[in-house]
C-alpha cells in the first residue's frame, strides 16, 4: 500500500509540472492527494490526470475531478453540452433572468453554475474568460452527477446494512453471553 501511495505521489507530482508555477499545487497538498486516492489503482489514477491535462483545464484537477474521472457516469461530451446550455444561457436570459435561465438548462447544469460561484458571477465575467469558465463549468458537471452517483450507492449500502442489523435479535445475544 505504501509502494501504491509512492507510485500515485510521483505521478501528482510529474503532471503538476505541466502546470504555470502558480497552479502546481504544493507538496503537502499533493502528499494529501495521494492520500485520498491511495485507495484507487495507480493506472487509474495516471490515465486519469493524464486525461484531465489533455482536456486543457488550465488548472491542477481536484480529487474528485480525478475520481471523476475515472469512474464517469457522465461523459465529458455530456458535461461539455451542459456546461454550454450554462454559456448559452447568458446571452439569452442575462443576469436579472436567473430562474429562467436556470429552468432552460437544467438541474444538473445549474448545480454546476452554483458551484462555480452563482449566477451573477457567471453572467459578470469578461467574454475573454468564456473558455476557462467552460472547461470549470465542464468539470463541476461532472463532479456534481458523479457524486450524487456515488451518494445514491453509499445510501443503498448503509440501508442494507441496517436491513442486516435489524434482522439480528440482540437480546437473544445478549442472554446467551450472561449464562455463560
Amino acid at each position: 500500500m505504501e509502494d501504491q501511495k509512492k507510485q500515485i505521489a510521483k505521478s501528482l507530482y510529474k503532471m503538476s509540472l505541466t502546470f504555470n508555477k502558480s497552479q502546481q499545487p504544493s507538496d503537502e497538498a499533493l502528499k494529501v492527494y495521494a492520500d485520498v486516492l491511495i485507495h484507487y489503482p495507480h493506472k487509474e489514477v495516471s490515465r486519469a490526470l493524464f486525461g484531465l491535462i489533455k482536456a486543457g483545464s488550465p488548472f491542477f484537477p481536484s480529487c474528485s475531478e480525478i475520481i471523476a474521472e475515472m469512474n464517469p457516469k457522465v461523459t465529458r461530451e455530456d458535461a461539455d453540452l451542459l456546461a454550454g446550455r450554462a454559456i448559452e444561457a447568458i446571452s439569452e436570459f442575462g443576469s436579472y433572468r436567473a430562474k429562467e435561465a436556470m429552468k432552460s438548462m437544467g438541474s444538473e447544469a445549474w448545480k454546476a453554475v452554483e458551484m462555480l460561484g452563482g449566477w451573477q458571477i457567471l453572467c459578470n465575467s469578461s467574454p475573454s474568460d468564456l473558455g476557462t469558465l467552460r472547461a470549470q463549468l465542464r468539470a463541476n458537471c461532472m463532479v456534481s452527477i458523479n457524486n450524487v452517483e456515488l451518494l445514491n450507492r453509499e445510501a443503498k449500502r448503509i440501508e442494507s446494512r441496517n436491513n442486516e442489523l435489524n434482522k439480528i435479535n440482540f437480546n437473544e445475544i445478549v442472554k446467551k453471553i450472561e449464562n455463560k
